[in-house]
Formats: C-alpha cells, sequence, structure tokens
C-alpha cells in the first residue's frame, strides 16, 4: 500500500452508522406519532346560532358577505364563518378554527369556553371598516346604500 493510497482511504466515507430499527406500521403506530410535532390538537367546540336583537342583515350565505366581508376578514376567516354557521344550524361540533379571534374582534362571534355562538345574519359593513374595502368596493357599496 503506497502513501498515496492511504490518503485515500482516509478521504472515503465511513459507513459505522449504528442500526436503524425496523419502522412499525403505520396502523400500529400511537396517534401522537403519526402527528408532527409541530402540529397542535384543537379543541372542539359546540357553535350556537346567535342572532343579535336587532336581527337585521344578510344571510350568511348571501353574496354580499363574500364580496364585502372577505377582504376585510380575509379568505381563511371567511370561510371559518361559513363552517362556523353550518355547524351552529347543523347542532354538530367542530374543531376550534384558526381564525375565530378575528370574526370575534368584528362582532361576528361570543366565545365562551367551549361554546362559541355565531352570526348567521351579517351586519352590513360598519363605516369604520370601510377604508379596508378597496375603491372599486367602496364605491359598489355607497351605491348599494343609496
Amino acid at each position: 500500500m503506497t502513501s498515496h493510497d492511504s490518503s485515500a482511504a482516509a478521504r472515503e466515507p465511513s459507513d459505522e452508522r449504528p442500526p436503524i430499527e425496523a419502522v412499525p406500521a403505520r396502523a400500529a403506530a400511537e396517534p401522537f406519532e403519526r402527528i408532527r410535532r409541530t402540529v397542535h390538537d384543537r379543541v372542539a367546540i359546540a357553535p350556537e346560532v346567535w342572532d343579535a336583537e336587532e336581527n337585521r342583515g344578510y344571510p350568511v350565505e348571501h353574496p354580499f358577505v363574500r364580496r364585502f366581508w372577505t377582504p376585510i376578514l380575509g379568505p381563511g376567516a371567511t370561510a371559518d364563518l361559513l363552517r362556523l354557521a353550518t355547524a351552529a344550524r347543523r347542532g354538530r361540533p367542530l374543531p376550534r378554527p384558526v381564525h375565530l379571534t378575528t370574526l370575534g374582534r368584528h362582532g361576528l362571534v361570543i366565545e365562551s369556553g367551549h361554546v362559541v355562538r355565531v352570526r348567521t345574519l351579517i351586519p352590513d359593513i360598519p363605516l369604520h371598516l370601510e377604508h379596508l374595502l378597496p375603491v372599486f368596493l367602496r364605491r359598489e357599496l355607497r351605491g348599494l346604500r343609496l
């Protein structure tokens, strides 16, 4: 063996690793092993229908809600609102929505513990939130109010 051969052997990576244990079948793994570590379980909530005293507004499925509330709430919060209203009408629990605080900030839901009261009649856009709409939607909204 020459000095050239020994230096080449020193540069080759070693395969001295510990043995890999057999990975259990997916069905045999515990539920917490199948979930990524960054995923958090969302608690189940029981949404209830809440229609405010004035009982005025647009039904949650009305195109007005998607057209004018989506730029203010965001698409995820609007989808959460629709899911909450549907679950409340059907009397079914669902995982706590990610955007629940946004909906609460705008007065569309009230949260107390594991019970969430959700409006099924959505009010008109308040004047203090109009500036969040794009200009063309502001004009359209003002045309509806005349």
